[in-house]
């Protein structure tokens, strides 16, 4: 059975695959990190849970990273030149898989956060999307486990259990289109006629827009792949992809707070007062008195009037 197996292998979808998947998860990977240390200088103002979750999901993205390299080096340096080790996954391919499902969960539990805010604590709107975020933890937990008990982590043998991957590819993207529909309804009902708070508004509702696209997007085309490429590992780009796609979402949604505070910052409007009150030349009229034209100035003295708005947007 082994020949057979080694015998349908190419190797442009097996090691190129896993080539390529290393290439982009490393280049995503770079932008992770700048965006984390961006986040760690612009978040003064967050809660300390907020703070630690994001920093425990950059580490598990570095996790994630380091399984990708261990991945790459043992089927192209440990194990060149043997085909058949390409037939059975590695321990680190596990783990992929293990911190993409809890990355997954945590990324959109913060998401689900900022939406219970917007949606002052709607929890119909949260709990399904946490109920969608459970079923594609769940589907992708239980398709690991029986690849282990069952296929004895044999690849070519995954599409055996092709039902519990569409039911966490199904999860994944209806979760993420959740996200992106309800933020940007909820950022819609928030418009004023006011045109600086109108162009804040628009900006977040295209930075949801966009996380939820490109995220169902990424999810789309591993489930194309895993369907119409059943001989190689092309879908194992995407899947590797995903879990820092959506973290860098996430963050990139945090960083782009100073600059929209910024222009919402420009709230205080300075009134000068001119002096009007004068004391202009006079005469008594009972003695018939005259005085010399005599002018107090008032000094200047400026109103400041601060704009209060509301940060619950940004």
């Amino acid at each position: 059975m082994a020949p057979s197996l080694a015998a349908e292998l190419k190797l442009n979808g097996t090691l190129g695959s896993i080539q390529l998947a290393t290439m982009l998860t490393s280049t995503l990977y770079g932008i992770t990190v700048l965006q984390t240390y961006v986040y760690s200088r612009r978040s003064s103002g967050d809660a300390l849970y907020i703070k630690l979750a994001i920093y425990a999901l950059w580490l598990l993205d570095t996790l994630h990273q380091a399984f990708i390299f261990h991945v790459s080096y043992t089927y192209t340096v440990t194990d060149f030149g043997e085909v058949l080790a390409l037939t059975h996954e590695t321990w680190s391919v596990e783990g992929i898989v293990i911190v993409s499902n809890i990355m997954y969960l945590g990324i959109r539990s913060i998401f689900c956060q900022r939406i219970w805010r917007l949606s002052n604590k709607n929890l119909w709107i949260v709990s399904l999307i946490m109920i969608c975020s459970l079923g594609d933890f769940g589907a992708l937990l239980a398709f690991e486990i029986k690849q282990k008990t069952e296929l004895h982590l044999q690849f070519l043998l995954l599409r055996r259990l092709s039902s519990a991957f569409y039911a966490a590819v199904t999860f994944t993207i209806v979760a993420d289109l959740l996200i992106a529909i309800s933020q940007t309804i909820l950022l819609w009902k928030l418009r004023t006629r006011v045109l600086r708070t109108d162009s804040i508004v628009r900006t977040l509702i295209l930075y949801s827009i966009n996380t939820g696209i490109i995220t169902a997007i990424c999810a789309l085309l591993l489930c194309i792949t895993w369907a119409a490429i059943p001989t190689n590992l092309t879908f194992i780009i995407f899947f590797t992809l995903l879990p820092t796609l959506l973290l860098n979402a996430l963050l990139a949604t945090f960083n782009a707070r100073q600059e929209l505070r910024e222009m919402s910052s420009a709230n205080v409007i300075s009134i000068p007062l001119t002096p009007t009150a004068q004391i202009s030349s006079t005469s008594s009229p009972r003695n018939n008195r005259s005085y010399g034209d005599t002018r107090e100035r008032v000094p200047v003295m400026p109103i400041e009037i601060k704009l209060e708005r509301s940060e619950v947007i940004v």
